[in-house]
Parts: structure tokens; sequence; C-alpha cells
């Protein structure tokens, strides 16, 4: 009785709806198959949680009916994967649960009966869904066809009378010039169209409106009677087949009014010498308006529009409108537009080409689309068929679900991935494609949730024939391992949207893993998270404060990202650690991966683009509103027109170093696809993680370690020797090597000790302190240098510390007549301890290092300062000499002094990298950090910031008079800033995968002890 008792309070407390008020007999058996229904109805046997009626069902059914509703309301009731803001979506109308069948043996079988009614009474009993009901059919699929409405008269355009006026416009607004193109016929007459432009009022003298495709911040504002507005019957909107296509599904649009163009087809859609005549295709060179739409690359259906305006007098005149596009060969090399291409011989000009400014900054140079589909699909289809790759990044599931127990007597063979694409209305079929065709036309099911029910329709009308094969009504799939769900964005967009949807859909059940891809280009950081992802119809536009300049611009022109699926993939949410059975735990069922997958043309795409196509004014069409923003991305493009005019004319460019210039002259339209350079920024992870082995260290690491213990080892072996041939008691610590330890007494008699002493410990504790900062420091920063950048740094640093340490030393004793401190030796690591906390500063100077649980808390461009004071406390209160003090000041001026204004990074071609191979005739020379983030008075606390920054300053002037120093201009300073961003990127990239895995590991603790909770209870 107390189990019952228990239960039945759960009931009450978590489910707010209408009982059933009678006896529930759980025990009561079914009527046999042959009963006949007389005028006795049966006695309803209702669920006490869904209300379904269970009369008709065997008693093992019953209860294992109850226990599934009870888990699964409870588990999606109580779970929660991460906080965050669930947007309310469209609430559909569907039963629930559902029916599924099994094809085994030929005979359908459901695998649990389907949950019907009990219509036995006159009037139908009411089901009330409580809260937690509605909230999960938010994610359920619809086994059936979402209803449509009924047709009525209005529907049909046929049935209706023909308008005789026309319909009143609320708008008022105008369209605005930018969207507007005008043409001449003659000097003195223009003739006008306009280009996405469909919630403003009715023009007066514009009759035809071009939409590029179907997104809703192209055609917004259009609607059934929005022709109706503006003509009785004649063809006003002009787009492609597909987007005319849409626009009937989607808004009953009139087909009469649409003008549906093939691509690829040149089409007058104005004669100048006859006002009457109808848009058709036509290879004429009458005088006229042509249009050739070309596939845009963008979304099914859309186009750029390569407009031919021909005179009068016969003379041509060539507009591009480009829509929302991402360039690609086919585009790049159509023959529409070959002849506008600089590299060909008498270009033609486009006169003006509006251009998809969406992601206007170099910080977004994302991989080929082409490329990341590729990889995502060999990502896939890998992880199917190696086990072993499986267990490395999805671990082993250690133990079954709650529900799993409720169905051990049908338990089959679970599929290994549901793989979720996200898509907006239309758009990144193309990655659904490619995964589908690499896992052998694995089945794609179009997800009905959130949608008005002609999601399959849309795609239908995109008359792709793979992708018509592929599609299935089954959301479960055909294919043994995968079956690939395109849903909204907002459902990848947040894990406990996706984690809502596997779970309310009961996927647990049939798929081992779920796997939600994001695919968007401003997802390029790796920053987005639950918190700040945004669900638009379209990807965000991306204008960055940081300026441009043409060293930046050529580099990145010579640049083509890599993109690897384990480095840039998986990592982003990494399994579980090993236990100590030495088998990977990962107790996460849905992970979700942010891809590089953008529909719009990434910088360098752009670049390419205005660079390598003869162009009298390119004209932005995305980030307009702003004054700031436009003058911003106008002074890139003159950076673009600058390199064309030097590609064309070979006249100089005086802002580019020697090298940039000969990168500048190889640069070709054919490098866009075809050049593969590899640099680290895209390859390495930077984490200062402990390599697994001595080879995989960095060069500089092992070179350091050696010299460090050599020059250890024969310090320790001579002192033992000079030991033994000693008459007295003296130590190994009173025993001095002065032809390789710094003593001041003999040193400018031995002066190569200035180096020698830099890896002369005396100590073995000494030893080991300076083994670990040079293996960390050289193994992390070799990454951003080079090797041999590292090296020189450690030698000139500890040189010149040294000297300076003997030099003050000698002095001193001298004043306190301490004749013992001449003797006495110096050097070691101290000389370049410093110098690497310099360096920290300038590579990740926002780093947050957390210690003892967060009771220590501090970033690492405090560290130097924190430090410096310590040590120089230390040796007034409780040393009382100037060492430690003294190295450590030399060393923090001298680095940062070198690193400041004299360090040169050759790079090839990314501005942080230093190049790789070697060779300097195509590097940029980048000569000291012009960045604000490393100037002087960043390194001290904001409290004396202010009057330091004076001091420092005046410091600085003078040193630039007496030439010390060469002044920084304002392309240095740029430059320096371009190049800590794009460091500062990539380190962030690494610590968001790292604390992505943290934050997953406490998340699916929490979710085990609710899982334990709800067991028990």
């Amino acid at each position: 009785m107390g189990r019952k008792q228990k239960q039945s309070s759960i009931f009450e407390f978590s489910f707010q709806q209408e009982r059933y008020q009678g006896d529930v007999d759980l025990t009561q058996e079914p009527e046999p198959a042959d009963f006949a229904p007389s005028s006795r109805t049966m006695e309803a046997i209702p669920c006490p949680v869904c209300a379904t009626s269970m009369a008709s069902w065997e008693m093992n059914v019953r209860v294992q009916h109850v226990e599934e509703c009870l888990t699964i309301t409870a588990i999606g009731e109580d779970s929660s994967v991460k906080n965050g803001v669930v947007d309310e979506i469209k609430k559909e109308e569907a039963s629930v649960p559902s029916m599924r069948w099994s094809q085994n043996g030929g005979d359908k079988k459901p695998e649990r009966p389907a949950l019907e009614r009990d219509t036995s009474s006159a009037k139908k009993r009411k089901v009330i869904l409580s809260a937690v009901q509605k909230d999960r059919l938010k994610y359920v699929n619809s086994r059936e066809e979402v209803p449509k409405r009924q047709k009525s008269r209005s529907d049909n355009v046929a049935d209706e009378e023909p308008p005789t006026e026309l319909l009143p416009s609320s708008r008022t607004t105008p369209i605005p010039e930018l969207k507007i193109l005008t043409f001449q016929p003659r000097p003195g007459e223009g003739y006008q169209i306009s280009v996405d432009a469909f919630h403003y009022k009715p023009h007066e003298s514009i009759t035809q409106y071009f939409l590029s495709h179907f997104h809703s911040d192209h055609y917004g504002g259009i609607s059934k009677r929005w022709p109706r507005e503006r003509t009785l019957t004649s063809k006003i909107i002009f787009c492609s087949t597909i987007t005319g296509k849409l626009l009937t599904i989607r808004f009953k649009i009139d087909p009469a009014f649409i003008f549906s163009m093939e691509p690829d087809v040149r089409y007058r859609f104005k004669s100048f010498t006859d006002p009457e005549e109808q848009a058709h295709a036509s290879p004429s060179r009458d005088p006229g308006v042509y249009v050739t739409p070309i596939d845009a690359n963008h979304c099914p259906g859309a186009v750029i529009f390569l407009f031919e305006s021909i005179s009068v007098k016969g003379e041509s005149t060539y507009k591009l409108h480009c829509g929302d596009f991402r360039i690609c060969p086919k585009m790049v090399f159509h023959p529409a537009l070959r002849p506008f291409q600089i590299e060909s011989k008498n270009p033609l000009k486009l006169e003006k080409v509006y251009l998809d400014t969406t992601y206007m900054s170099p910080k977004y140079n994302f991989p080929k689309q082409e490329l990341v589909c590729s990889k995502v699909a060999s990502m896939f289809s890998d992880l199917i068929s190696d086990d072993k790759l499986y267990a490395e990044w999805f671990g082993t599931q250690s133990q079954s679900r709650i529900t799993d127990f409720l169905f051990r007597g049908s338990v089959k063979k679970k599929k290994k991935f549901l793989i979720m694409v996200g898509t907006y209305l239309i758009g990144k079929e193309k990655l659904a494609i490619a995964i589908s065709k690499q896992l052998g036309k694995c089945p794609i099911y179009i997800s009905n949730i959130n949608s008005r029910g002609d999601k399959k329709d849309i795609i239908n009308a995109y008359e792709d024939e793979y992708l018509n094969e592929v599609i299935t009504d089954d959301d479960l799939g055909s294919h043994p391992n995968a079956v690939i769900h395109l849903v909204p964005m907002k459902i990848v967009g947040q894990a406990q949207e996706m984690a809502n949807y596997f779970n309310h859909n009961e996927y647990f059940k049939h798929f081992e893993r779920c796997v939600g891809l994001r695919p968007t280009g401003w997802t390029f950081e790796n920053n987005v998270t639950d918190e700040n992802f945004v669900d638009t119809e379209d990807e965000v536009p991306m204008v960055e404060a940081q300026g441009v300049s043409l060293v930046s611009t050529v580099s990145v022109l010579s640049s083509n990202p890599e993109y690897s699926y384990k480095h840039d993939i998986l990592r982003q949410n990494p399994p579980d650690k090993v236990d100590n059975k030495n088998r990977k735990i990962d107790k996460s069922t849905c992970k979700i991966y942010s891809l590089p997958y953008s529909e719009h043309s990434s910088f360098r795409e752009l670049s390419y683009f205005v660079v390598f196509f003869n162009i009298g004014e390119v004209i932005p069409t995305v980030n307009c509103e702003n004054e700031w923003t436009l003058a911003r991305m106008l002074r890139i493009i003159r950076q673009w027109e600058k390199i064309r005019g030097f590609k064309m004319s070979d006249r100089p460019i005086y802002e580019l170093p020697p090298g940039m210039v000969a990168a500048a002259k190889r640069l070709s339209l054919s490098q866009l696809y075809s050049l593969h350079f590899i640099t680290s920024l895209n390859t390495t992870e930077f984490t200062m993680a402990l390599p697994s082995s001595w080879r995989s260290t960095a060069k500089s690491t092992r070179i350091a370690l050696a010299v460090l213990t050599v020059t250890s080892s024969l310090v320790l072996v001579l002192k033992v020797h000079a030991m033994g041939q000693s008459e007295g008691a003296a130590s190994l610590r009173d025993i001095t090597i002065p032809y390789i330890q710094l003593i001041p007494r003999h040193a400018i008699f031995h002066p190569w000790v200035f180096l020698t002493a830099i890896f002369a410990e005396i100590s073995i504790i000494g030893f080991l302190i300076s083994a670990g900062v040079l293996f960390a420091a050289t193994n992390y920063i070799e990454k951003f240098w080079g090797y041999q950048e590292v090296l020189k740094f450690i030698v000139l640093v500890g040189s010149i510390t040294n000297l300076t340490t003997v030099m003050v030393a000698i002095i001193s004793n001298i004043f306190r007549n301490d004749v013992g401190g001449m003797d006495k030796p110096l050097g070691g690591g101290i000389s370049y301890y410093f110098s690497f906390l310099v360096v920290l500063k300038q590579i990740i100077p926002e780093h947050n290092v957390v210690l003892f649980q967060g009771l220590i808390n501090f970033r690492v461009k405090h560290l130097p300062f924190m430090l410096l004071s310590i040590v120089s406390v230390w040796s007034l209160v409780i040393s009382r000499s100037l060492y430690p003090a003294v190295p450590s000041i030399v060393s923090f001026f001298v680095s940062y002094n070198y690193l400041r204004f004299y360090q040169s990074l050759s790079t090839d071609p990314l501005l942080p990298v230093t190049s790789l191979n070697g060779d300097q005739s195509s590097a940029t020379i980048v000569t000291g950090d012009a960045s604000d983030a490393f100037s002087l008075a960043e390194f001290f606390p904001s409290a004396i910031k202010a009057p330091v920054s004076v001091v420092v300053n005046s410091i600085y002037d003078v040193s630039v008079l007496l030439g010390i120093v060469t002044p920084f201009n304002d392309e240095a300073v740029e430059q320096s800033n371009l190049r800590a961003q794009k460091i500062s990127e990539q380190v962030n990239k690494a610590n968001k995968s790292i604390a992505n895995s943290v934050a997953e590991r406490r998340r699916q603790v929490a979710l085990q002890v609710i899982e334990d909770r709800v067991g028990h209870s």
C-alpha cells in the first residue's frame, strides 16, 4: 500500500489536469479478440498520466505504458541540460504517444499499442493536457501530414473576378536609392527597376521588381495582395523559377504576376524601341535592358543578376547585383562573367557591383563551403566504420537510460547517430546532401515542428533529383546506422532544445547518439554558446572595428584556410576522461558542433572578387545603415581597388614592404581555390598541455633542455672533480667554475660566461625549476614564433641580463666594500623567468589564471607586476641584497624593449605566424609590437596607470629624439593590433573548447543525479 500511496502523490504533484474519477483497475483483462460490441460498453481504464484508454491492452502493456509516461515526463520536467531562455514556438496539435511499426516478416505489428481513446460513450471525454504535456508537444514530430486548411474561394485565383482597380497600400516608406537601379536608353533619360524592395510603398515609375532569393530579409513585405497594389494584370515580380514556386506555396501569389527565369538564360525585360514588348528570353543586341540570372550558391533558387543596358546608340553598360551569394568556381568562371576578369584580354567593365558585404572583416576567412561539407561527411562515415575512432571521441556508454529497462523484452540494436542539421526556411540542404551521399543514400527526414506544414512542399519545389530520392516520411529511416533530420536552426542552437527534441520523440530508444550541426559562418569564432546564439532566418552581418591595412589584405588573399574534423569539429566537444578501467566514459548523448559553413562569401572571397574583376564602383548592400561602418567598408574597398590597379598596370604600391609586393604580383584568380597554405594557426591547438612524447615536443624545447642538462651536468662534474683535488673540506656550493658560471670578479675576463651562465644551475631545485619553465614556455611560444626566434630570444635576453647584473654587482660591491660579493656566483634561470612572463602578457593578456578553486584569480597581464613586486620586497626585506631583484627587473625591461621595438618576425602569409619554410621572398617583415595592448603602461594596475603613462611617454619621446628607437606610424599600430587580435582569437578558441568540456561533464553529473532520484522514487 505504501508503494501505491507514494506513486499517487507523484501524479497529484506533477500533473494539474482533470482526472478520471472512477476506479482504475490495471489488472482488468481485455475482451477476447472475437468479442462483438453490444449494448454493454467496455469500462474505461485511462492512463493516470496522459488519460489514454488502456481498456483493450494486456496487463503487461498497461504497466509498461504507465511507467514509460511517468519516466519520460519526470525527466522532461526535472532535467536541465543547460540554463537558457527557451523562446515560445508555435504549438501544434498532435496525438501522443504515437504508433511505430516494424517491418519484420512483412507483417505490420505495433511495437506498443496505439494510444486509442474510448469512444463507446455517447459523449467523448475532453482530454485536458498538463503544462508538461503541452510543452512536450512542441518538440514532437507528428506522424501524419499536418492538416492543411480548406481552400477558400479567395485562394483560387481563377475563380476570382478580375480586379478593376488597384488595391490600396498601407506602406508609406519610399524605396531607398540603394535598391533602385537606373538604366539610360539615351542621355537625360532613365529607366528604373528595384531589387529586393518589397516592404515599401508603390513607386510611381517602377513596374518591375526583382527578387534575388527567398529569404525574409529580401522578400520582406510581400504578400498575396502586394502585386494587386501595383498592377492589374502584368508580370511584376522577376525571380528564378524555384523562388517563383516558393512565393506561390508560401504566400499564394498568383503566378500571373510572376515572371520566372531559368538560370544562365539571357532575358530582355525592357525594350527601348517597343514599349509594349513583354519580357522574354533573347540573345539579340537590340536596344533595351537585359538580365542574366546566375546561380548565387546561397540557397535554392538564389541568383545574382547581371544586367546589361544597350542604349539606342548601341552602347552597352553592365551592372551586377549580387543579392546574397557565396563565391564559387562555377560562378567566378561563368561564361557571362569571364569577360569582366582583369586577367582576360581587354576586359569589359562592370559599371556598378552591388556587393553582399555580410562578412566585411578579415576575421571571417572561413574555409571553403565544399571543404566543410566534405570533412563533415567524412567524419560521420569514419565514426560509423571505425569503432576505435567512435570510442575515442564519443566514449562508451557505461549505463543505460532508466527507460531502457522498460523495454528489455524487445531490445534491438540501436543505430549510431541521429544527425540533426539546422536549417532556415530554405538553405543548408547542401550539408545534409553531402552527408547522405557519403553514407550511401542515408535518408533525410524533414521535421515538421515549428512549421506551417509546407516545409516538404518547399523542399519539393527545389526539383533536386537526389534530394527527392532520399527524403523519407519515416523519422527513424531505413539506414542501418544513421538518419538525417532537417530541423529549425533553433533546435541545434541550444542544448536544451536538442535534448527536448531527442527525448520527447523517444529517439533514445533507437539511436545511441544525437549530433546537432549548427552550420553558419558567424560561428567561425567558436565562441557561440547557448546563451548568445541568435535564431535568425539568415546569417548575422559582421563588421569589426579593426582597421584593414594593405598588408593584411594581401596576407588574406595569399591564405587558404584548411579544415579538419578532428581538430576543428570533434575537439569542440571532447569525451570525458579515462576511468580506472582505461575505458573512455561519456554519458552525454547529445552533442552540438558549430560549423563554419556559410552561404555568404568570406572576406577572402570578397577580396578576390573585387580585385580580379574590372569594376567601376562597388556598392555595399549590407551594414549600410550606420555611417561609421559604411565608411570603414569603403576604406576596405579602396584597398581592394589599389591592389587591382597594381595588378592591371604594375604601378607601385609604396605602402607594401618588398616581400608583400612580390606576393601581390603572384596572386591570381585561380589561387582562390587551388592554393593550399597550411599554417600552425589552423592546425595547432594552443594549449599548454604536456606533449605525449619527447618527439612531439617543440624543437626549441628539446634544444633548450639539452643545453640546460649538459651545462649543469658539466658544472656538477667539474665541481666534484675540484672538490676531490681540494685539500680542505670545501662543499660543492663553495666551489665555483669561473669559466662557466657568472662570477663578478672573473666575468670580464671570460665574456662567454654571459651566455653559459644562462643554463648553469648549481642546485637540484634550481635545475628542476628551470627545466619546468623552459619546457612549458618554449613548447608554447614556439607555436607563435618558430624555434629559431625562441632560442634567439632566450640567448639575447639572458646574455644582456647577465651582463647588466654583473655590472650592477661590481659597482654595488665597490661602494659597499664587499670583497666576498665579488666571488658570489650569479646567473641561472632567473635571467629568463620574467622574460617569459612578458611574452605571455603579449600573447594572452586577458587570460585568467584561477588557483585553489577560485580563491586566487588574476589575469596574465597582471602577473609580471605582481611577481616583480614580490621579488623586490624579498630582496629589500629578507635577503637584503640586490639579488634576485636586479636580474628580475633587468630581464623584464630587456625583454619588453626587445619585443616592443626590435623583434622581427617573418610572416607568410598570416601576420601572427612565422614562415614555416624559411623562404623570405614572399614574407612580411614585422618589426616590433606596436599594439595598444602591449604598451608598458598596460603592465601596471589601473590605479597608477595614468601617471606611469606620462613617464613612459616622456621616455619614449626622448628615445625617439636620440635615435634609440624608431617611432611607430599608424600602419604599424594597425598591423600590430590585427596580429594581436588573431593570436587572441586562436587562444580563445582552445580555451572555449576546454571550458565546454568541463561544463558538459558537470551537466552529465547533474543529469545522473536526477535520473537516480527519479529511479528511486
